[in-house]
């Protein structure tokens, strides 16, 4: 009378990992003579994903690895009865597995073929886990939501992890920095290490397995200040893995949490990996975020390209020739890389900006005639024919990269949008910003003097030479010039539209004067400051005195500025009796 067998299975080792062998026994028992037709020992790994519920629920099963070992015919005698084999699991199979709708197994089915009786077939359930690995390299990163930093009224994070290969249990340490909150409120900001499952069969469908949520901060964070935390990957986390149509992933999840708004969320792939043989000894790098992220960029470029940086790195300050450079960001309703150059007084009043409608017409433009400088910029200056070296395709063509240009006689303005978190762009707005600076300076020279002067030139450059001041050439004005160690300006004086008012000098009064005289009757005047006024007055079309200056007029054109010296000399006189004398008032 034939019979079915009992089964028992043996396992070794009883706790299998990837890449690993197991060996398997199947130890029957038959209690009579039984023919058997074949002996099977199967492994089987099967995937089993479910989408949806209820009449729209839909379940695939597929198996992803499979192996059989089968015995001859034989007679079995009663009594016990082992038969073994051999398994090979490949290192890249997934760890038993159970998520939301989905499972990864294995098992071994043990079957007994017996002809004309019911076969015995039973399944045994074996657990295959990952087994511990080496320590892993350091492996850092910046993650950010946006890469060009801030923009408009998007708020923009950072998060700066020393790792992103992490084993289970391994401790992570990162910083996370908030910033262009724009009057938000912010409760707390979380942080947690996220598994989502991703199956394809029956259908795609992407969903969030386990969450480990921990509060880094309370409150509201700093604009732009780095929140720093040190935290362990949880030992329940999984292995990120791919079986099958069943993929694991895990990101890191950095949550500010905002009152009455829509959260601000950063999510940052990493790879888990099975739990390490020992701890990590070479811990990561954490780079800086927010505001020292900003300063570290902003040095790193100034030492590339040149200049300088502030203590705090809000800037940097340089030099191309005659202009100096300042570059800077700032926030209005949007983030702007700006540059601030600055030069001699080209004396020209000179106005260059953004076109406008209204010029297509203006007969005060001044042109280039390149039609992408006209297209872009109009330009204005008291003579036409001093501004086009100014004006020239070759010095404004170069501005067209900038989103933002204004251009004085003193300096000009370029900007383009941008936040100030990315080393390229910062580098990239620098190196132009030098490139037009440097244009610029050779420019200056590049600029003539008033029509009417042109033939002045020498005895102006003579003089400014002889009193060691500096000749502005756009207007022929003569600056910091020193006559009887007083400080003195000899220059013309125009209106707008190129029409000469007439000259001028001006007196330092260094220190300044408590007050300024009432007038040439002011009782506090001294006698020899009332004398020397008046006869300045007597050569001059007008005299002021301040605090600071005397502000002598003079008629007409100086084609040699020589000839107002002695009016300078006799202004320095009278500077000297009004601060020379201190007995009866302010003026003694």
């Amino acid at each position: 009378m034939r019979s079915r067998p009992k089964v028992r299975l043996l396992l070794s080792p009883g706790a299998v990992s990837p890449g690993e062998r197991l060996l398997a026994e199947a130890v029957l028992t038959s209690r009579s003579e039984t023919p058997v037709d074949f002996v099977a020992i199967r492994l089987r790994g099967t995937t089993q994903a479910g989408v949806g519920s209820g009449k729209s629920r839909a379940v695939h099963t597929g198996s992803f690895f499979e192996r059989e070992w089968r015995s001859k015919s034989m007679k079995m005698a009663p009594g016990e009865h082992r038969f073994k084999t051999l398994f090979e699991l490949g290192a890249g199979v997934p760890p038993t597995y159970v998520g939301q709708d989905t499972s990864i197994t294995y098992t071994i089915t043990v079957h007994v073929s017996i002809p004309w009786w019911p076969d015995r077939e039973q399944d045994f359930v074996v657990p295959v886990a990952f087994a511990p690995v080496p320590p892993l390299p350091p492996s850092p990163k910046v993650f950010v939501t946006a890469r060009d930093g801030p923009r408009g009224k998007d708020p923009f994070m950072e998060l700066s992890l020393d790792a992103t290969q992490i084993a289970v249990g391994d401790v992570v340490s990162g910083s996370i920095s908030v910033q262009n909150l724009r009057g938000r409120r912010i409760r707390g900001v979380d942080l947690s290490f996220v598994e989502t499952e991703t199956i394809t069969l029956p259908s795609h469908d992407v969903r969030e397995g386990q969450r480990f949520r921990l509060r880094v901060l309370d409150g509201a964070p700093t604009e732009g200040a780095a929140i720093p935390f040190r935290v362990a990957m949880p030992d329940s986390a999984t292995p990120s893995f791919s079986a099958g149509t069943i993929t694991l992933a895990t990101d890191v999840e950095v949550r500010a949490d905002v009152a009455w708004g829509h959260d601000v969320a950063l999510r940052a792939r990493v790879l888990v990996s099975p739990r390490a043989s020992a701890p990590r000894a070479d811990r990561g790098w954490v780079a800086p975020v927010g505001s020292a992220r900003q300063a570290l960029v902003w040095q790193n470029v100034a030492a590339k390209v040149g200049l300088v940086t502030d203590p705090e790195a809000k800037r940097m300050v340089g030099r191309a020739g005659r202009v100096t450079v300042e570059v800077s960001a700032e926030q209005h309703e949007d983030y702007w890389l700006v540059a601030k150059l600055a030069w001699p007084s080209l004396g020209l009043e000179l106005d260059v900006g953004e076109r406008r409608w209204s010029d297509a017409l203006a007969v005060s433009v001044v042109r280039s005639g390149d039609a992408a400088v006209d297209g872009r910029f109009s330009a204005r200056a008291r003579e036409h024919a001093q501004a086009q070296a100014f004006v020239a395709p070759d010095v404004l063509g170069p501005l067209l990269r900038f989103g933002e240009v204004t251009i004085g006689d003193a300096g000009a303005r370029l900007a383009v949008r941008g936040a100030a978190h990315v080393t390229e762009k910062v580098e990239r707005f620098v190196r132009r910003v030098l490139e037009v600076a440097a244009i610029f300076d050779r420019t200056l020279d590049r600029v003539p003097p008033p029509a009417m002067f042109a033939a002045d030139v020498p005895a102006w450059q003579a003089l400014a030479a002889r009193l060691r001041g500096r000749l502005e050439l756009g207007r022929m004005w003569i600056h910091d010039a020193v006559v009887g160690a007083s400080a003195v300006q000899i220059g013309s004086v125009w209106a707008r539209g190129g029409l000469l008012l007439g000259s001028a000098v001006i007196v330092a009064i260094d220190p300044p004067l408590d007050a300024a005289p009432a007038g040439l009757e002011d009782p506090a005047l001294s006698p020899a400051a009332r004398a020397a006024w008046r006869e300045l007055a007597a050569r001059a079309k007008n005299v002021e005195i301040r605090a600071s200056a005397i502000n002598v007029e003079l008629e007409g054109k100086l084609s040699d500025p020589e000839t107002a010296l002695p009016v300078a000399e006799l202004a320095v006189s009278l500077r000297r009796a009004l601060g020379g004398l201190a007995a009866a008032g302010p003026f003694r």
